[in-house]
């Protein structure tokens, strides 16, 4: 089956019209699932579990089966102006799974474009805050009493010596 062109660009804002050419990466950062090899260690292999391999969707399959992301459907589509009759208009497709991953059509031509961080548009469900520190508790004595002594005085403690004035009575002896 070969690839006809469609006539009206507005046709490409259909999900059904695109598909996926490449393999998908996996939680691991592949495209092809690797199993680690099983432990060698008797205890440990007594609870090894082997990992679920991943499925990735067929190539070539249709993105309108694409899962949803966070109650939205995987893509949404764009276009580049609403007046019908512009003569060169560019429609495309944004992922809302991978923010900054958008595919375009325009004529005869597709390309693919990301501009991103690599994190996908999930839940984000950061980890609580640390807990707050307690008051600070001053150093008690036996009968239960703080150990520093506040300063009753209001008297300001007596300027610092003048350095100049120190020399200049070296000189007089």
């Amino acid at each position: 089956e070969g690839y006809t062109p469609v006539e009206d660009p507005m046709e490409m804002k259909n999900p059904e019209n695109w598909a996926h050419r490449y393999p998908h990466i996996k939680t691991q950062g592949r495209c092809v699932w690797w199993a680690p090899p099983p432990p060698e260690d008797e205890e440990e292999a007594e609870n090894y579990e082997e990992p679920e391999p991943e499925e990735s969707p067929a190539l070539l399959s249709t993105i309108d089966n694409d899962a949803q992301v966070m109650a939205l459907p995987a893509w949404s589509a764009l276009q580049s102006s609403s007046i019908a009759s512009v003569q060169y208009q560019v429609v495309g497709l944004r992922s809302n799974l991978w923010p900054g991953a958008i595919v375009v059509y325009a004529g005869n031509s597709f390309s693919n474009v990301y501009i991103g961080h690599g994190l996908k548009n999930e839940r984000l469900l950061p980890p609580p805050p640390p807990a707050v520190c307690g008051e600070w508790q001053a150093p008690m004595d036996e009968e239960g009493n703080p150990t520093y002594v506040l300063a009753e005085s209001t008297e300001l403690p007596p300027p610092p010596p003048d350095p100049e004035a120190e020399g200049e009575e070296e000189d007089e002896e």
